[in-house]
């Protein structure tokens, strides 16, 4: 018989083969694998005993190893199993049949297995039969000791069923998981006995939002919303209904609330009771039920009227409203082509562009007039829309309308009332600009001229107020008639409210017309009319804009009308004045800009610069002049010239001139802590000056900076200023004085200057204009007005100061003069505050000496001029020799420059006894000479020749200057630097 060997028992079967008294095996000749010979082994001769019989009769591969690795004992079964005789298998290596591992890796493994033979080892391999063909086994071995020698005990057993087995189970299971996994159904296996999730599809884990691993460890209450009271509810009512499914509600991992169906059975498996469960989300399905719902509630209960159509227009149903409205029962209208309803006030044209638009957009929403079962006409706002089915095909047309009857009716009081005015009946302002548009357009498009009239009752206030507000009504209301009356068809009269009333004359001939029309409205308001037995009689005072030239625009054109109205009123009253666009345009240019600079004043855009003052002989800095700046984000830094004009007269040249003057003290009061203490002039204009605050004003500002004093804070004013109001600019100055305020006259000599000024105004100092300064080297008249304003200040004890000093001549002139503080680009310009400092540290230093050689006299003053003026004509004579296209009168004759009539004049009668003095003129009439040979051959192209000589001239030109400073050495043997250096 043969039996499947329990290898549980191999221990034992160990045991036995020892106490059965092998003392050796049958002598076996056996080849090692690889090798060529063959050894032997002593032969058994011990008989074959019960054991023996056993082991080679059991069904499980037995087979005992040597440590080689050969076969020395098997089963029966085994040889069966691999297709080999028993003498075959006997001595035969295991590499002969293993097909998993090489030799080499049994060999390095027996070592392992003959070491321990505690341990049972079962692990599944392949094994090889005689026929080339393999088979899977599970192979149990054991080392054991036999004789004293080591073996390996194996055990192999054919496990092909088994795997067939194996795989069809995990095949199954693998239909199952894939069924399972990829159906679009949402699944899911819960433990009843826990309510834990023990499997779920990735369909649940889309559907709830959370990884497949999370979902599979939590529970069914994670995810329901319904408690365990209402879950019962529910399947009783599912029972009772004959449903196979319950209704609920999951919660999903972002907090949405879904709508679900579950259908589910039970299963046992492995002693649990589960649950599969298959959930539908019925959310949309439940929104549309519930839409459906309220479609229908809102169809049988809305207060608009519903009709249904076929494609073919024929009414299929209709809610209770429609029947209200029209009349018409469901019985009477089903089949009934909606055109049942028409009043046949709207044309057949009307009905084609309103299907149109249905057919083009699906929609078609308007106002349609139709007619009651009872003949009556009503107004309904309609809508028709479009319903198609899945092909795009139209199935339905539904009509919403309403019944808007009274508030047409409304509407109609309502427009009336909006744009008439109710007491004379005539346009409102409203209507007017309906008009005033149309009329425009109309002009534009047929190039003729419109009027706009602002037309003002003179005189109706007296009537109003002597004979009553119903006097006054009735007025209004004959004017409107004889308005009216005068008027043409196309124009429009319209009351604005009060005595005014509006004219828009159109379709004028020409511009001239107006002045036929305005003659004629004047004299037919002004005609005298009877109310309540009493005489009275008005005027009117009228604006006109006319378009052309005035600008094409309703509210422009009324506004410019209206300011034309006033100035009719200002002039004479009872007159009509035409509008000026030009000048309109001109004020708006100018309020724009004060508007921009209101905004830079806001926006902190405006600034204070800084010029010195200096007495430049001492190098001493007498103080600064604040000088307003704008930083202007588009056109960069702007001069006061740029926008200070705009503001003049204004509140606005106020504003700033307090601005100023809180800067310039916030900014001295910056220097004193920073310890040094520098006076600052501001200039103000004659509208802050003359202002009924400008006291208080000063007194607030000195206040908020007590530690300025008031000395250190002058007030420069033109003379234009003080001479518009002596009287008040007078008081002003003295009330400043008393403070210690001090005051300069600015620009002085470019007005009327009078000794009125230094006898009754408190100027502590005269500025000379600029323009003075700068022309006194090349014109006598300028240098006689500095000299005469530098006496009548000294004349009167008054600090004189300069403007202008560009050059060092300048400052030589002005010492000349006797002045000797001076402000301009030579000694520095306007800087920011934060330069003021740093400049004081440099420009102070020890005077180099006096501005002047001493000993030259005032009278000659010319002298330097004449210098002065051949330098700048030798400089012009080479600009136009060098570009022969220069527009430039250059004297070419010695006797015509103005160097030449000093020589003649003024030069020959004080210097003709000097030898400095004869040396000059040769060399200037050689000069004269030179010229007048090269600028012919410049200007006939002879360019590189001229070049050539262009040094001759400079050469001459070096040895008069020579010459002229002997002369000045004569009259004045020291000469100095005229100027302190320019700070770099």
């Amino acid at each position: 018989m043969i039996f499947n060997f329990p290898f549980r028992l191999l221990p034992r079967l160990v045991q036995l083969l020892r106490l059965a008294d092998w003392p050796g095996l049958p002598a076996t000749r056996f080849r090692r694998p690889g090798g060529s010979g063959w050894r032997q082994r002593g032969k058994a001769t011990a008989p074959p005993n019960r054991y023996e019989t056993l082991i080679r009769k059991i069904s499980d591969g037995i087979h005992l190893v040597d440590a080689a690795g050969h076969i020395v004992e098997l089963s029966d079964s085994f040889c069966t199993m691999l297709g080999y005789t028993r003498d075959e298998m006997i001595g035969m290596h295991i590499s002969a049949w293993e097909a998993r591992y090489s030799e080499t890796e049994i060999m390095a493994m027996l070592p392992r297995l003959l070491a321990d033979d505690t341990e049972l080892r079962v692990f599944e391999t392949v094994h090889r039969r005689k026929d080339g063909s393999t088979i899977p086994v599970e192979l149990n071995n054991r080392a054991v000791t036999l004789d004293g020698q080591r073996f390996i005990l194996n055990s192999a057993r054919d496990i092909s069923n088994r795997l067939r087995v194996r795989q069809a189970l995990q095949d199954s299971e693998n239909r199952y998981r894939q069924f399972f996994e990829n159906n679009v159904s949402i699944k899911l296996v819960v433990d009843m006995a826990d309510g834990n999730i023990v499997d779920a599809n990735s369909s649940a884990a889309r559907f709830y939002g959370y990884p497949k691993r999370r979902l599979l460890a939590m529970r069914i209450d994670d995810i329901e919303c319904l408690t365990a009271e209402q879950l019962e509810r529910e399947q009783a009512l599912a029972h009772a209904e004959q449903r196979d499914y319950i209704q609920s509600r999951h919660r999903l991992a972002s907090g949405d609330i879904r709508d679900v169906e579950i259908y589910s059975g039970r299963t046992e498996l492995h002693g649990r009771t589960l649950r599969f469960c298959i959930v539908h989300d019925v959310t949309e399905r439940r929104r549309i039920e519930t839409q459906l719902q309220l479609a229908a509630s809102v169809f049988e209960n809305s207060y608009e009227g519903i009709l249904v159509t076929t494609p073919d227009n024929r009414v299929i149903n209709i809610n209770p409203a429609f029947s209200r409205i029209t009349g018409y029962s469901l019985d009477e209208i089903i089949g009934q082509n909606p055109r049942i309803l028409s009043s046949e006030l709207q044309d057949s044209e009307f009905y084609a562009l309103m299907w149109k638009a249905v057919a083009e957009h699906g929609f078609w929403r308007g106002e349609i007039w139709n007619r009651r079962k009872n003949g009556e006409v009503y107004a309904e706002m309609l809508s028709i829309s479009t319903i198609r089915n899945a092909d795009g095909a139209v199935q339905y047309y539904v009509g919403v309308f309403s019944d808007i009857s009274a508030y047409k009716k409304l509407e109609a009081e309502l427009e009336h009332i909006a744009h008439y005015d109710p007491l004379t009946g005539v346009p409102n302002r409203r209507l007017l600009a309906d008009r005033m548009h149309q009329a425009i357009s109309r002009s534009q498009r047929y190039q003729q001229p419109l009027a706009v009239c602002y037309l003002d009752l003179d005189g109706f206030k007296p009537v109003n107020d002597r004979y009553g507000h119903n006097a006054g009504d009735r007025l209004l209301i004959e004017i409107t008639h004889r308005l009216d009356t005068l008027l043409r068809a196309n124009d429009t009269i319209a009351r604005l409210g009060g005595d005014e009333f509006v004219l828009l004359l159109s379709d004028l001939a020409h511009a001239e017309e107006i002045h036929i029309i305005m003659e004629r409205v004047l004299d037919a308001v002004n005609q005298p009319m009877i109310i309540d037995g009493n005489t009275v009689s008005v005027s009117a005072s009228i604006g006109v804009s006319l378009s052309p030239p005035d600008e094409a625009d309703a509210d422009i054109l009324l506004r410019h009308a209206d300011q034309a109205m006033y100035r009719a009123k200002e002039c004479c009253k009872n007159s009509y004045h035409l509008h000026d666009p030009e000048q309109d345009r001109q004020i708006r240019r100018h309020h724009d800009k004060l508007r921009r600079i209101t905004q830079a004043l806001e926006q902190n855009e405006l600034a204070l610069f800084y010029q010195p003052k200096t007495d430049i002989i001492s190098r001493e800095i007498i103080g600064m002049e604040a000088l307003i700046r704008w930083h202007h984000p588009e056109l960069g830094l702007l001069l006061p010239a740029a926008f200070l004009n705009d503001i003049h007269g204004t509140r606005l040249e106020i504003t700033i001139s307090q601005w100023v003057i809180e800067q310039a003290l916030r900014q001295m009061s910056a220097w004193q802590h920073q310890g040094h203490q520098i006076s600052v002039s501001i200039n103000i204009g004659a509208t802050h000056l003359l202002h009924a605050d400008f006291m208080q004003h000063i007194v607030q500002a000195l206040a908020r900076y007590p530690e300025v004093a008031p000395a250190q804070l002058e007030l420069e004013i033109l003379e234009t200023t003080a001479l518009s109001d002596l009287q008040q600019a007078s008081h002003v100055l003295d009330n400043c004085s008393a403070l210690g305020v001090r005051f300069a006259l600015d620009d002085f000599g470019t007005g009327y200057s009078s000794l009125a000024y230094f006898r009754r105004l408190k100027v502590d100092t005269i500025k000379i204009d600029r323009s003075f300064v700068l022309n006194m080297l090349d014109s006598t008249n300028a240098l006689d007005i500095v000299e005469n304003v530098v006496r009548l200040a000294h004349g009167f004890n008054r600090m004189v100061v300069a403007e202008g000093i560009e050059t060092i001549e300048h400052g030589a002139l002005l010492v000349l003069t006797g002045c000797r503080i001076c402000q301009g680009f030579g000694i520095a310009h306007p800087m920011p505050a934060d330069e003021v400092v740093g400049w004081s540290r440099q420009w102070n230093a020890p005077a180099t000496g006096d501005a002047m050689p001493p000993g030259l006299r005032p009278q000659d003053i010319p002298l330097i001029l004449a210098a002065q003026s051949h330098r700048k004509w030798v400089n012009r004579l080479i600009e136009q020799l060098i570009n022969p296209d220069l527009d430039d009168a250059t004297e070419l004759n010695d006797t015509d420059c103005a160097f030449g009539r000093w020589y003649r004049s003024e030069g020959l009668s004080r210097y003709a006894n000097l030898d400095e003095f004869r040396d000059i003129g040769p060399l200037h009439q050689h000069i004269h000479r030179l010229a007048r040979e090269l600028v012919p051959l410049s200007r006939a192209g002879h360019a590189r020749l001229v070049q050539e000589r262009i040094p001759e001239i400079q050469q001459v030109h070096t040895q008069l200057l020579i010459c002229f400073a002997a002369l000045v050495k004569r009259l004045s043997p020291v000469r100095p630097a005229l100027l302190p250096p320019r700070p770099q």
